[in-house]
């Protein structure tokens, strides 16, 4: 039964998890015109702490996971459900982070291209402007 009880219990903690993936995703996708480096900031200041919350229902699961294999006991059928439901939604979680990481470094390098072209076009007219005088004189 202990067993059944931590398995509830990851699932729980995952799911928390889950929510906070969410609402940050919004936080930040909303905030699609902030600057490249704001946007890194934002990802790491959230990232650090949640990657340890990850790593630690990783490995309680894992060690979860090892023990059920271990123990003969016949609940261990609904463990093995439960443990794989866990599972399952740690790989769909991880296909999440990674979507999400790559979507937001992929609009940021965008931006930062985009104001690179406009930077290029006001040096371009600044250059055209001073040949202009330059040729009056």
């Amino acid at each position: 039964m202990i067993f059944i009880f931590h398995a509830h219990i990851l699932i729980q903690e995952y799911e928390v998890l889950q929510k906070e993936l969410n609402k940050w995703k919004r936080e930040i996708l909303n905030d699609i015109d902030s600057l490249y480096l704001e946007k890194l900031d934002k990802i790491d200041l959230f990232f650090r702490p949640f990657e340890s919350n990850l790593m630690s229902v990783t490995r309680k699961f894992d060690c979860l996971l090892d023990c059920s294999y271990r123990s003969r006991y016949p609940f261990i059928k609904v463990l093995n459900e439960d443990l794989s439901i866990l599972q399952r939604k740690i790989k769909e979680f991880h296909k999440c982070i990674a979507t999400f990481t790559l979507t937001s470094l992929y609009t940021s390098q965008q931006k930062a291209m985009e104001n690179d072209v406009k930077q290029d076009h006001v040096e371009q007219n600044n250059l055209n402007d001073d040949l202009d005088e330059a040729y009056i004189l």
